[in-house]
């Protein structure tokens, strides 16, 4: 029986043609991230796990901007299109303030945050009262090895809070403050406001005087300064009242 060849068509070894011209499917140009398909998925890698750093709430974290109001949506867009000083986010339990505050810090981490190259924007979201709380643990003697541990954490995280470039403090006027505690939220304010950093502070409060309320809360000469330096850093357009019903109810 005659065989019967079967001609195979050649192996085709050359590379596919690179669908991008401008970054032939790496997802990068020079200096940023480029605008193809193949970009925006590297770039949202990289969001979320630069994301994911800033000790943001897994359930603040999971809420999309696009399910914030308008007149919020809108004030978000305005405030990163200015010149970006601080903010103060205030009003009753439960109005979306830290929520708010963590669209501000997507909204600059997307548009700051995301050059593949050189410096990376730091953000860094901490919870006021929990985190002042274990930082006055340096002050105490005889602590375990596993305190200690969790004391230098704090500091460390503290010496980053000082340098970032956006940093959140969340429920500021939660509880009333002692001594210590007043002192080391004095001092990382204050480096603050003289390094020119963005700061967004929230705080449950419904007086129009929203730094009487702060000065308040923290009491003494430290609530004094934070409220004279919070004044200068958060001009009245970015001082925000969010008003509703409680939407955790």
């Amino acid at each position: 029986m005659e065989k019967i060849a079967v001609k195979l068509p050649a192996r085709n070894t050359a590379a596919p043609e690179s669908s991008c011209s401008f970054c032939y499917d790496s997802g990068y140009t020079d200096s940023h991230y480029c605008t193809c398909r193949r970009g925006l998925a590297e770039r949202r890698n990289v969001y979320g796990r630069r994301l994911s750093g800033t000790g943001v709430p897994a359930r603040a974290l999971g809420y999309s901007l696009l399910r914030i109001e308008r007149p919020r949506a809108k004030f978000i867009s305005n405030y990163i299109n200015s010149n970006l000083d601080s903010v103060i986010l205030y009003g009753d339990i439960g109005t979306g303030k830290t929520v708010m505050a963590v669209g501000i810090l997507k909204a600059l981490m997307w548009r700051y945050g995301l050059n593949p190259w050189g410096n990376v924007y730091q953000a860094i979201f901490i919870t006021v009262p929990e985190f002042f709380r274990n930082l006055e643990l340096t002050y105490k003697e005889n602590l375990s090895d596993g305190a200690k541990e969790r004391v230098k954490g704090y500091v460390d995280l503290f010496h980053r809070a000082v340098d970032a470039d956006l940093l959140i403090l969340d429920d500021i006027g939660k509880e009333k403050m002692s001594a210590a505690r007043a002192q080391d939220l004095y001092t990382l304010i204050n480096a603050r406001y003289n390094h020119l950093r963005t700061t967004v502070v929230t705080l449950n409060a419904v007086a129009e005087d929203v730094l009487a309320e702060i000065e308040r809360h923290i009491g003494g000469q430290h609530g004094e300064a934070i409220s004279s330096r919070l004044a200068e850093m958060a001009p009245v357009k970015n001082r925000c009242r969010l008003r509703g019903k409680d939407r955790r109810l």
